[in-house]
């Protein structure tokens, strides 16, 4: 049996890519409009929040798709009251009056890590906001506002 002479730079160049290809791979990627799903009405637990009501606007919470942190729930609550749960490749819409909010998204159900992530924001008539929830290749939970 022959075995290939790799010389150290070919073997440095070679794990180099592995490496790039496994932290990428690691990271969640943005879903777009063809890939995402609605919450099912079991993961919503304040379905008032849910409900357009006048003089209120709107704010979207995607979350992104990948194997990276799939299978753990992530609870958002809004105000300190939890509204919903949301997975992989999955969005909600939300009605809130305008003013002073707080956003927090935690995880750490089953197996999965025990983060939590906070963020206020103020809503204004007329512009609405989306949120993005992600997992970064070095592994941190963020919710990232992208309108």
């Amino acid at each position: 049996m022959l075995i290939p002479n790799i010389g150290c730079d070919d073997m440095n160049k070679t794990l180099t890519a592995l490496l790039a290809l496994i932290i990428v791979g690691c990271s969640t990627t943005p879903t777009g409009p063809e890939d995402e799903k609605p919450i099912p009405p079991e993961h919503i637990y304040s379905a008032s929040y849910l409900v357009n009501k006048p003089g209120n606007e709107s704010v979207k919470f995607t979350r992104d798709k990948g194997m990276l942190g799939a299978g753990c729930p992530h609870m958002i609550f809004i105000d300190g009251d939890q509204v919903f749960e949301i997975f992989s490749s999955q969005f909600v819409v939300v009605s809130l009056p305008p003013g002073l909010h707080l956003f927090r998204l935690d995880t750490g159900q089953g197996a999965c890590p025990n983060e939590s992530y906070s963020q206020e924001t103020t809503l204004v008539l007329g512009q609405p906001q989306t949120y993005r929830i992600s997992i970064s290749s070095n592994f941190n939970l963020m919710l990232t506002r992208i309108q």
